[in-house]
């Protein structure tokens, strides 16, 4: 269903890779598109953050006003009038959270067609040759059942550095759920698959092309010392012949076309002297690694800046509390951050490295533009103190105004001054203890 989406977020990163003749420059293009797609939803988040600023000094008056009293009712009480505030200053405390559930799926996408360099990027070809992407005893690819998944799978089983026990897995796997549960639930499973390896594969076949690369050589040695192989292993190095006749980068270049792919369109993922489409690991150190550790210290070094230009509301008068949790949340996402970089190619963690950059950049420039205004304590005195003055005047201006008489019944304090009492009804019936009759009760 998103395939489309796929196939365009695909060509422009082709496009990119194209005229920069880097995919390490792709990404660079590729992801300040997008800051510039989610700049509107950016400025918005700007703005409400400018709103919340401004109704900081009267929230701090309301908290002012309940300090040290707990309880929930006060505690509700305070809630109640901070809420009705914001409502009537216009400030929707969740409109700031809209943007970021826009981007969420946006994003996802884009870390999609990043993995699938083969299924989304390389161009592919209408001339290939048929035999070269059957796949023994598993498909026979004709020019009705051709798909970017077959091409996926002969590439993966002819140039992948997986092992050959790892390849025979897939294969088994995909001839169980084929036999199972059919032929597209096969296919959908083994197109997840391969969507995970694209990007080291992407890698084997540029050392293929470029340095004569040789796959499965576990397996041809298997053969060569004439073992017997079992029908998966056959599949796998059936086009071993094919591959060892390549004598040069052209041959082999010309080669890889035969599998229905465009070779110049397939991503170099070479960055001065590093190949990002391996995945950093400590037990084989290398340069890689880097490159996990400078996208959590660019998301760290990106939160702290953010937070000095663009400080949070909330920043004023903050209990220590909430100062921990911010504290916390600066050491959690970074954390987080170099884990996952570490589970994937480095291309993810070069992405998360621009993303960053161009965040930081684009933060600094908005706090120019539009600043968030920042509030003294004594200018937050000074707005209390007039606050005061104002419901000293209303208090005031009630007490002079009008006062109105209950409709429900007449009590003493509905009059300034008792009216006096006739001097012929002061001793006319009355109370005998005070010097007059019971008075009689009617109805």
């Amino acid at each position: 269903m998103l395939d489309w989406i796929y196939t365009a977020l695909g060509a422009m990163m082709r496009f990119f890779n194209t005229i920069s003749g880097s995919y390490a420059l792709a990404l660079l293009f590729y992801a300040l598109v997008f800051k510039i797609v989610f700049l509107p939803f950016t400025i918005k988040q700007q703005k409400n953050q400018i709103k919340m600023a401004k109704l900081t000094p009267k929230i701090e008056l309301i908290k002012a006003k309940y300090k040290g009293r707990t309880d929930q009712p006060t505690m509700q009480k305070q809630q109640q009038e901070i809420m009705e505030l914001q409502q009537k200053e216009g400030y929707n405390p969740m409109s700031g959270c809209l943007p970021l559930l826009i981007q969420m799926p946006i994003i996802i996408l884009l870390y999609t067609v990043i993995q699938g360099p083969l299924s989304y990027i390389a161009k592919p070809i209408d001339s290939y040759d048929a035999s070269l992407l059957a796949v023994n005893g598993i498909s026979e690819i004709s020019d009705e059942d051709f798909s970017r998944t077959d091409i996926s799978l002969r590439l993966y089983l002819d140039y992948s550095s997986d092992n050959a026990e790892t390849k025979e897995k897939i294969l088994s796997d995909f001839l169980e759920t084929k036999e199972k549960k059919g032929e597209n639930k096969a296919y959908k499973n083994l197109k997840k698959t391969l969507k995970t390896k694209e990007i080291a594969l992407v890698g084997n076949i540029r050392d293929f092309v470029e340095n004569g690369y040789t796959a499965n050589s576990e397996l041809l040695a298997k053969k060569d010392g004439e073992e017997e192989l079992n029908a998966n292993q056959l599949a796998i190095i059936q086009n071993a012949e094919a591959i060892k006749k390549s004598t040069d980068a052209e041959d082999r270049m010309t080669l890889i076309e035969d599998y229905g792919i465009e070779y110049d369109s397939i991503p170099n993922f070479m960055l001065w002297g590093v190949n990002l489409a391996h995945t950093p690991s400590l037990k084989n150190f290398s340069i890689l690694c880097i490159i996990p550790v400078l996208a959590a210290l660019a998301q760290w070094f990106t939160m702290w800046i953010m937070r000095k230009i663009n400080p949070s509301p909330a920043t004023a008068g903050q209990d220590a509390q909430t100062a921990a949790s911010m504290k916390i949340m600066d050491l959690v996402m970074p954390g987080m951050t170099l884990f996952i970089a570490f589970s994937f190619s480095g291309m993810l963690g070069l992405y998360w490295i621009y993303q960053s950059i161009l965040g930081l950049i684009n933060s600094l420039i908005l706090a120019k533009l539009m600043p968030i205004p920042k509030f003294s304590e004594e200018e937050i005195k000074e707005l209390r103190r007039q606050e005061k003055e104002i419901e000293k005047a209303a208090r005031a201006a009630a007490k002079q105004g009008p006062k109105y008489r209950s409709l429900h019944y007449i009590d003493d304090d509905d009059y300034e001054e008792l009216p006096p009492i006739p001097e012929d009804k002061k001793t006319e019936g009355g109370n005998k203890k005070f010097g007059g009759d019971i008075p009689e009760i009617k109805d």
